[in-house]
C-alpha cells in the first residue's frame, strides 16, 4: 500500500495452487515466515490415517538417489543444510535435524508433517531459493522424498513434534474485520519487523536471527506470497503457533482468548489475517513453479524470428514461470514469460520480464541485466545448480546454457534512443544477422584514452571467448557446466546463438534464436522428438546481480509442437 497503511476492505481470497510465505518477527513483531522447507496445508479432521513408509530396499535406494540428485546440493548428505550450494543462498537451506520444521501443518501427527513436506517439495517456497518439483517428479517420488527427509530428522535426533493446533475455517464476515486488524497490527508492534506497509522493512528487520544465529528476513506482506501457505488458515496458524526456530513467537496468549468449554475466541486472529491480506493486491499468482510445457509452434511470420517487437509474437502462446531469488530481497520480478516458435529449421524464444531500469555495464561496479536458459542434455532431470554432481554415482552429462547480457547486446547492435516525451526510456537493439563480425569488432575508444590501455587486450590474448572480436556480434553466448566453478564457454566456431532485445516501459523483451537440431553432444537438440528439461535465470544489474546472484526458476519442459508428451515423466525422466 503505497504512501500509507490505511486499511481497505478485503474479502479473504481462496488459496491458489502456488504455496506461500511469511517470514518472521520477534517478541514484539508479527509473523516472520522465513526460508522454510515446510509450508502449511489446509486443516483436516481427526483421522486414524497412518504415515507411509519406505518399505522396500529398492525404493529406499531409488529415493536416496533422488535425494542426492535434487536435494544434497543445498541440504547436504545428512540434511544439515550444509550442501555445496549452501554458501550461495540466503537464507541458508533448512537444517532438517538442527532446526524445527517451521510450518508443519498442526505439528501433532506424523502424516500431517509429511503432508506439509510433500507440499513444499511439490510447490517450493515463493521468494525463497527452494524450487518446486511437482512438474518433474511423480507424486510417489515426492512422497518418498518427504519420508526420507523425515527419517533423516528422526535418525539425527531432531525435536519431537509439537502439540496439535486446531484452526477452524474463517468466519464469513472476515472482510469487515480489516480496520480492527489494522489497530492490532500497531498494538502488537508488528510494524517493528514487517514495516508500516508490511513490506518487511521495519526498524528491527536487519537484526533478526534464527535459532542457529543466521540472519532471517521478515515477511513482505505486500507481495501476497506467504511461506506459511496462501490460505487464511495457514496465516492464522502462523500467528497462533508462531514460527519455530525464528523470532516469531506465538501470539495465541494475546489474540486467542479462552472461552468456556475449552474453545478460543479467534476474532482478533482473523482480524489480523484480514489486515495482512489487505496489504497486497487481489491478484493470485498464476506462474508455474515447475513442469510448464513450452511448445515450439510454427511461426506465423518469418520476420518474428528476428524481431522481439514483431506483432506476430502477440499470437504466440505465453507461458509464465515463477522465479525465486538465490539471495532473498524485496523483489518485484517474480515471474518470467516465455513464448516459443519454430520455422525453417530454426527455433526462437521470446523472454519477457519486469525490470524498472535497463542496466548496461559501464564500470567494474555496474552490472548488466541478463537472462539465461539452461537445458538438460541427458534423459534424467539433473540437479538444478547447473547439473552439479554430489556423488560419484551421478554420471549425468553437463547442461547446456544460453546466456544473454544487455551490455553484449548494446555492443552488438549499438542502437539506443530515448523517448522524446521523457516519460519512459525506450531502447531497441537489433539482431545482427547479416553483419561482418570483424567489421564491428572494435569499438572506438573515448577521446583522450591512454594509448597503453588501448594496447592491453589480456583477455583476448588469453583466448577468452567473451573478449574474442569474432563473437562481438553475438549478444548471447552458449556454454556448458557441470556444477559450481565449471562454466565453460563453447569455442567461437561453435557459437550459433543470435539475440535481439527491446526494453520499454519497465520490461525487457529478449529474443534468442538458434537452429533446432544439432549433432554436437554439448548442444541441446530441439528436434530430438522428446520433451527436454529446461530452467531459466534472470539477473537485475541495478540490484547487484552477477554470476550466482540471480533469480532462478524450477525445472520445466520444452518441445516442438506435436512432440509425444502423453507419457508422464517416470523416475525423473521425460
Amino acid at each position: 500500500m503505497p504512501g500509507s497503511c490505511t486499511p481497505r476492505p478485503v474479502a479473504l481470497r481462496p488459496a491458489p495452487s502456488l504455496p506461500a510465505r511469511r517470514a518472521a518477527g520477534r517478541s514484539h513483531a508479527l509473523l516472520m515466515l522465513c526460508a522454510t522447507l515446510v509450508t502449511g496445508c489446509t486443516e483436516r479432521a481427526e483421522s486414524t490415517r497412518s504415515a507411509p513408509t519406505i518399505s522396500h530396499a529398492s525404493d529406499r535406494a531409488a529415493t536416496a538417489r533422488l535425494f542426492a540428485r535434487h536435494c544434497v546440493a543445498c541440504h547436504g548428505e545428512a540434511g544439515r543444510g550444509d550442501g555445496p550450494a549452501a554458501e550461495q543462498l540466503f537464507p541458508k537451506p533448512r537444517d532438517f535435524v538442527g532446526t524445527p520444521f517451521r510450518f508443519a501443518t498442526t505439528g501433532g501427527r506424523r502424516w500431517e508433517v509429511l503432508d506439509s513436506l510433500t507440499h513444499t517439495i511439490r510447490e517450493g517456497v515463493p521468494r525463497g531459493g527452494m524450487p518446486g518439483f511437482g512438474g518433474v517428479l511423480t507424486p510417489d517420488e515426492i512422497d518418498r522424498l518427504a519420508m526420507y527427509v523425515l527419517e533423516l530428522r528422526e535418525r539425527g535426533g531432531g525435536a519431537a513434534a509439537a502439540e496439535p493446533i486446531w484452526i477452524e475455517p474463517p468466519p464469513a464476515y472476515l472482510g469487515a474485520l480489516v480496520e480492527r486488524g489494522a489497530r492490532l497490527y500497531r498494538t502488537h508492534m508488528c510494524f517493528t519487523c514487517h514495516g508500516e506497509q508490511g513490506r518487511g522493512d521495519g526498524p528491527d528487520a536487519a537484526m533478526l536471527r534464527d535459532n542457529m544465529g543466521r540472519p532471517v528476513r521478515p515477511a513482505d506482506f505486500s507481495s501476497g506470497l506467504f511461506k506459511s501457505g496462501q490460505s487464511p488458515e495457514s496465516l492464522a496458524r502462523a500467528i497462533v503457533a508462531g514460527v519455530p526456530g525464528t523470532p516469531m513467537i506465538s501470539y495465541a496468549p494475546f489474540l486467542a482468548r479462552e472461552e468456556r468449554g475449552g474453545r478460543r475466541d479467534m476474532t482478533d486472529v482473523w482480524a489480523l489475517v484480514a489486515y495482512i491480506q489487505s496489504l497486497s493486491d487481489d491478484s493470485t499468482p498464476t506462474s508455474a513453479a515447475s513442469g510448464e510445457l513450452i511448445e515450439l509452434a510454427p511461426a506465423a511470420d518469418e520476420a518474428m524470428l528476428h524481431d522481439p517487437a514483431h506483432p506476430a509474437w502477440m499470437g504466440a502462446s505465453r507461458h509464465l514461470v515463477s522465479l525465486r531469488p538465490i539471495w532473498q530481497r524485496p523483489e518485484e520480478t517474480i515471474e518470467l514469460a516465455i513464448r516459443g516458435v519454430q520455422l525453417g529449421g530454426e527455433a526462437a524464444l521470446l523472454l519477457d520480464w519486469e525490470d524498472a531500469t535497463p542496466d548496461i555495464k559501464r564500470d567494474v561496479g555496474v552490472f548488466p541485466d541478463g537472462v539465461a536458459v539452461m537445458f538438460a542434455l541427458g534423459d534424467d532431470v539433473p540437479a538444478l545448480p547447473m547439473g552439479v554432481h554430489v556423488r560419484a554415482e551421478n554420471d549425468s552429462p553437463p547442461v547446456n546454457i544460453w546466456h544473454w547480457e544487455a551490455d553484449r547486446q548494446a555492443r552488438a547492435s549499438r542502437v539506443e534512443s530515448v523517448a522524446p516525451d521523457g516519460r519512459s526510456r525506450y531502447a531497441s537493439f537489433r539482431m545482427p544477422t547479416d553483419v561482418d563480425p570483424m567489421a564491428q569488432a572494435r569499438i572506438a575508444p573515448e577521446p583522450g584514452t591512454d594509448a597503453d590501455l588501448l594496447a592491453m587486450a589480456t583477455a583476448e590474448m588469453a583466448g577468452n571467448v567473451h573478449s574474442d572480436p569474432a563473437v562481438f556480434h553475438r549478444a548471447a553466448l552458449e556454454s556448458n557446466a557441470l556444477g559450481f566453478g565449471t562454466l565453460t564457454l563453447q569455442p567461437r566456431d561453435r557459437q550459433g546463438l543470435l539475440a535481439g532485445a527491446v526494453w520499454a516501459n519497465g520490461r525487457w523483451f529478449v529474443l534468442l534464436k538458434r537452429e533446432l537440431g544439432n549433432a554436437d553432444a554439448d548442444d541441446v537438440n530441439l528436434q530430438s522428438g522428446r520433451r527436454i528439461a529446461c530452467s531459466f535465470a534472470v539477473w537485475d544489474g541495478s540490484k547487484g546481480d552477477r554470476d550466482g546472484k540471480k533469480l532462478v526458476s524450477g525445472w520445466h519442459w520444452i518441445a516442438c509442437a506435436g512432440t509425444q508428451t502423453a507419457g508422464a515423466m517416470k523416475g525423473g525422466k521425460p
